[in-house]
């Protein structure tokens, strides 16, 4: 739970607060039970150690340099816990250190559990630029969350689901890393009728209007009115070609759009 989370986080750093201004104090350690001081430290010691570990676990960012400068000191002198240190950037699947975070886990569940906090994450911060993917990997990684909880997928096979979703998604970014210059162009002018489409395809209709372009283009064509309708009659030819190759149906005005903010961008590329 987020939320539990997030109360438990801020607890610690009160409880780290408090026990570092009592450390600083004479008097707390006179009237103080040296066991009970000990159990102090020992129980800082843990609550640090689990909070850093669960941040690692579900791949969220928690600042563990949250505390002023002289309380560091103190609990690094009296609490032996290390210098306290700010995790800044969770893993996503495409990090290199991707799979040697996961193996830090002993079990399979937690492992499995890591890999599934970690592909949300790369939805959230990295697939922005893939919307019809994000989607659909968001209801598979829920999917598997749910049938995990209710007991319908043992450990092993919760890890063998969301492992071969993350595998996927790196070979996914390889794929559609390399896009055209009219990618975004297509993408935006189609609105809502490309929102669900897979970035794949809608790369196909990219590099197809690129190839048209390119094969028309001439010295001053901008300038050739002529010029500019083979154009953009070879940019038509190719978005209905590939609407039906696809199977996908694109309104008139998607269409449009798509055309004059095509030619748009390639005006500029020429000038």
């Amino acid at each position: 739970d987020p939320e539990k989370r997030r109360r438990f986080n801020r607890r610690v750093s009160e409880f780290g607060r408090c026990l570092g201004s009592a450390l600083a104090s004479e008097e707390f350690w006179k009237n103080t039970d040296k066991d009970r001081i000990r159990r102090y430290q020992k129980d800082l010691k843990y609550f640090l150690e689990l909070r850093k570990a669960t941040a690692i676990r579900y791949a969220e960012t928690v600042d563990f340099g949250a505390f002023d400068a002289p309380i560091r000191k103190l609990l690094d002198e009296h609490v032996e816990a290390g210098a306290p240190e700010t995790i800044v950037d969770p893993v996503t699947v495409f990090d290199d250190s991707f799979e040697r975070d996961v193996e830090t886990f002993a079990t399979t569940e937690a492992k499995a559990e890591a890999i599934a906090h970690r592909l949300k994450r790369t939805i959230d911060v990295e697939l922005g630029d893939d919307p019809a993917y994000a989607r659909k990997l968001g209801e598979m990684l829920e999917e598997v969350w749910a049938d995990y909880r209710e007991k319908r997928l043992n450990g092993g096979q919760f890890f063998e689901r969301v492992q071969k979703m993350a595998e996927e998604t790196r070979q996914r970014r390889g794929t559609v890393k390399d896009r055209t210059k009219y990618h975004e162009v297509v993408l935006q002018a189609g609105g809502d009728a490309l929102a669900d489409v897979d970035a794949v395809f809608v790369e196909q209709l990219a590099a197809d209007i690129e190839a048209a372009i390119q094969a028309r283009t001439i010295v001053d064509w901008q300038d050739d009115p002529d010029a500019v309708n083979r154009m953009k009659a070879a940019i038509e030819d190719a978005i209905f070609d590939w609407t039906k190759a696809q199977s996908i149906k694109l309104g008139f005005d998607a269409i449009d759009r798509i055309l004059d903010d095509c030619i748009k961008s390639a005006r500029k590329t020429a000038r």
